[in-house]
């Protein structure tokens, strides 16, 4: 099943750690890129409180309502573990996001348009 937007997409890495380190000195940052390989969204564990497993086997990045428009994108992978990079992996995959009713109108957003979708409201007063 592809990604669609506007639905839940989780990005679910798996952790090779042999020496069992502390997942509090494992920072896991990753960046999503479109076709273009220009930067559309940047995410890291450092930035929001997570739910820390002593020594996780599994890292999931969650999004409750995905904002990328319909198109190719491409996930960069950047582990530092204790200060020190320890995997930086470019291009490391890609997905497709098909198109979805973010809006909830049944108006579909041309890719041209945006790449992100933005919640917003407009009055008119």
């Amino acid at each position: 099943i592809l990604p669609q937007t506007g639905q839940l997409f989780n990005l679910e890495f798996e952790l090779d750690n042999p020496n069992e380190i502390s997942s509090s000195l494992i920072r896991f940052d990753l960046r999503i890129d479109d076709n273009m390989g220009q930067r559309i969204a940047w995410m890291s564990d450092n930035i929001l409180p997570s739910s820390e497993g002593e020594n996780a086997k599994t890292v999931i990045f969650s999004i409750d309502k995905l904002n990328l428009n319909n198109g190719l994108y491409y996930v960069t992978t950047h582990i530092i573990v204790n200060n020190e990079v320890s995997d930086w992996i470019q291009n490391a995959f890609s997905f497709e996001v098909t198109e979805g009713d973010y809006y909830g109108t049944g108006r579909k957003i041309p890719n041209n348009q945006s790449k992100i979708l933005i919640d917003f409201k407009v009055n008119y007063v």
